[in-house]
């Protein structure tokens, strides 16, 4: 009689990757962001609420004449707030962009961690792959909430506040541009990481390519979407929210000037020569309606920066591992 051998059972292969030693790697990190997340998160959930309700109560207190107690109590806390977390936002993608290109890649790369794991399972692709998305998640999962609750808190309280929408203070810590931003800097600090392969040049590097990128895009901001121009009495009063650009006066000729102001301090009959060769009125703006095509413009500009930069970072990384 005869038996058979009992079949030989093998472990069932599971998909490995580098993921969770970057978690472990950087849960400090991890623990901090999730720290700033709720800590901003709750301020702007009360700076749309409760704060801005207790702000607008807050009116000046006139005891006679010009003598007026202006912005005192909740009124003075609640800009300070305001101000406090646009600066936040607006300073992410520059922390991002430090910590990416100091220890999220220079780091490794420095101490020679990357190249180790590259001699096991993991390709030099698949880690720096794996390392941006991680991050890329975690900004697009909870930098867009936070920009939308400032969005949100900004306009409750701009009628109040008077910052106008098109100011950088406004403009910049809301909509799309901060995730844009802070995903720019992720791959500026990749590439400065790889390419210095120092936990201190490459900081600076992303840092300082960052701020060059977002002063050149501030700078032309208003030519990435057009404007409207209006002539005639109109243009005399564009609408109070409008980012007035450049307004003047046309000529008999039809020529457009801008320096509307050649008459000022003539009379009498210099006045009337001076004034005879106007024909109309101009005015170039972009009204409060180009917010959001502003926004999407700038953040699809940033993007395709940031795609290239992505692209160069791994162009880099196989011609240092070729």
């Amino acid at each position: 009689m005869t038996t058979s051998a009992p079949a030989l059972t093998l472990p069932r292969p599971r998909p490995t990757g580098s993921l969770r030693p970057v978690l472990r790697l950087h849960r400090t990190a991890l623990w901090v962001w999730a720290g700033y997340v709720l800590l901003v998160g709750g301020a702007l959930l009360w700076l749309g609420g409760p704060g801005a309700a207790a702000a607008r109560r807050d009116e000046p207190r006139c005891v006679g004449g010009d003598m007026c107690e202006v912005f005192s109590g909740p009124r003075t806390h609640y800009e300070q707030l305001t101000a406090a977390a646009g600066t936040l936002l607006t300073v992410t993608p520059f922390l991002v962009a430090a910590y990416a290109g100091a220890l999220l890649i220079g780091r490794e790369l420095e101490r020679g961690t990357a190249a180790l794991l590259w001699t096991q399972s993991v390709s030099p692709p698949r880690w720096l792959a794996t390392t941006l998305a991680a991050p890329a998640a975690l900004i697009i999962a909870t930098l867009t909430p936070l920009a939308l609750l400032n969005r949100a808190a900004w306009g409750a309280s701009d009628d109040f506040l008077g910052t106008a929408w098109y100011a950088d203070e406004a403009f910049v810590p809301t909509g799309l541009l901060p995730v844009a931003y802070a995903l720019l800097g992720l791959a500026f600090g990749a590439f400065a990481g790889l390419f210095t392969r120092s936990t201190v040049k490459s900081p600076a590097l992303a840092v300082a390519a960052l701020f060059a990128v977002s002063t050149l895009l501030g700078r032309y901001r208003v030519s990435l979407w057009p404007t409207v121009t209006t002539t005639g009495t109109g243009a005399l009063r564009p609408p109070a929210d409008a980012q007035v650009l450049v307004h003047g006066t046309v000529l008999r000729t039809g020529e457009r000037v801008t320096n509307n102001n050649a008459c000022v301090g003539d009379q009498g009959a210099d006045l009337r020569r001076c004034t005879a060769q106007f024909r109309d009125f101009w005015v170039t703006y972009h009204p409060s309606s180009h917010y959001w095509p502003l926004q999407l413009a700038e953040s699809t500009v940033v993007l395709t920066i940031t795609a290239a930069t992505v692209a160069a970072t791994f162009w880099l990384l196989r011609r240092r591992t070729a």
